[in-house]
């Protein structure tokens, strides 16, 4: 798996696209090892759609000689943690374990789950990072990556900026950040106690403390129709040393961006080349495999995509598991990209919006499953306490408001920092 780095220059990145190509092709033929499935992920330079006439010109075979490039191995020196009044922020991906523990440890840590990773993690931290006013004040001068984060602009545009320093914690091989500019890869942390700049890290901490307030404050006053609200609502209730799987897309990102602090979770997703492919059979493979109670948030996209998971034979055994799915009739996400704006409009709904009016409760009783529909916030708690088999909770949310959410909670956290 690679991540290409967005285009600044197509021409100038040519040679080192061609090699990561020829890099992906060895794999996948065998030639480094055992053959199997490799993914390059190609990003799109903003805006997403295009500007009038304007349209990325294709390449003109000017990228120069072909080049080899490192073979992404792993150090065996850990990442060095934070000397004294250094500027630096732990930046975790949505199911890195030690996000939570660094957090307790003094650290300073933003997670893509947000406060779902642990109750000391920075909960309104993407916030932070999408301000840009605030990180032209308060730029960490390093950043050390927990894992692979990939569903966030601001933390592209942070991993991406070359005062930065990177420093990469992962598991595996192969990967050097999201624009391969790690300047360390290491599979382990080094001891040390937080030592993070005072004044710094103050400034963070005061920061978070008031956007958490506002974002509460905000997402009080939506309905559970409003997909952040009900996310926010089911991180507060799953009871302790529960399971969390977390479908691809919208559902994702609004836990990153509504969930208040708390421990006790446990959090896993499919990213990468899994996409929304089984996540249904995801969900009941980690149910039967944990020791816990287990849930599980989808789109409805995503559950329909994989909706036949439900059967199950008779003699095969069946978990305690509940899937919540935000059911916006259609991929809510796509409402809040450039695709959404009006210029769009008349093509988004058979484009993007891709509305399908299934009927779930059909679908999930003739697989076999239990359905709930729940309408308000009151309603949630009941349909999520004592689970017995699979239960579908359908919580019916709109998609067409999302946009306008979105930049309405911006404006009231600019106000505040």
């Amino acid at each position: 798996f690679h991540e290409f780095q967005t285009p600044g220059s197509v021409v100038g990145q040519n040679a080192r696209w061609r090699s990561m190509v020829c890099r992906a092709l060895a794999h996948a033929v065998g030639a480094s090892g055992t053959p199997g499935p490799v993914q390059l992920n190609v990003s799109l330079a903003d805006p997403l759609m295009p500007d009038g006439d304007t349209w990325v010109e294709s390449l003109d075979g000017r990228g120069g000689p072909w080049t080899s490039i490192d073979d992404g191995a792993v150090a065996d020196t850990p990442i060095p943690m934070p000397p004294s009044g250094e500027k630096c922020l732990f930046l975790a991906d949505f199911t890195h374990p030690l996000a939570g523990p660094l957090a307790a440890a003094g650290h300073l840590v933003v997670s893509e789950a947000a406060g779902a990773a642990g109750a000391q993690v920075l909960d309104a931290g993407l916030h932070l990072l999408a301000d840009e006013a605030f990180m032209a004040r308060h730029r960490p001068d390093r950043v050390i990556v927990l894992g692979r984060p990939t569903l966030y602009r601001q933390v592209t545009n942070l991993l991406t900026d070359p005062r930065v320093w990177v420093d990469l914690v992962a598991p595996t091989s192969g990967w050097r950040g999201i624009a391969g500019n790690a300047r360390r890869v290491a599979v382990t942390l080094g001891a040390g106690v937080a030592a993070t700049d005072h004044d710094w890290a103050l400034a963070w901490s005061s920061a978070n403390a008031a956007v958490a307030d506002v974002v509460a404050k905000t997402l009080e006053g939506q309905p559970i129709s409003a997909s952040p609200r009900l996310a926010r609502e089911l991180i507060a209730l799953m009871v302790d040393s529960s399971l969390l799987v977390v479908g691809s897309s919208q559902p994702g990102r609004d836990i990153g961006l509504a969930a208040s602090r708390r421990d006790g979770l446990r959090l896993t997703a499919n990213r990468g080349a899994a996409g929304i492919d089984g996540t249904i059979s995801t969900a009941i493979g980690s149910a039967l495999a944990f020791a816990g109670p287990t849930v599980a948030y989808l789109g409805d996209v995503t559950f329909l995509h994989d909706l036949t998971g439900l059967v199950i034979g008779p003699k095969e055994p069946r978990p305690d598991l509940t899937i919540v799915v935000s059911n916006n009739d259609g991929g809510a996400i796509f409402s809040t990209l450039e695709s959404g704006d009006p210029l769009h409009s008349i093509a988004f709904e058979r484009v993007f919006g891709t509305p399908h009016h299934a009927d779930l409760g059909s679908l999930v009783r003739g697989a076999g499953a239990d359905h709930r529909l729940v309408s308000s916030v009151d309603e949630l708690a009941p349909a999520l306490a004592d689970p017995a088999g699979i239960r579908v909770v359908e919580v019916r949310t709109t998609r067409a408001d999302l946009r306008d959410f979105n930049a309405e909670l911006k404006r009231v956290i600019a106000a505040v920092l």
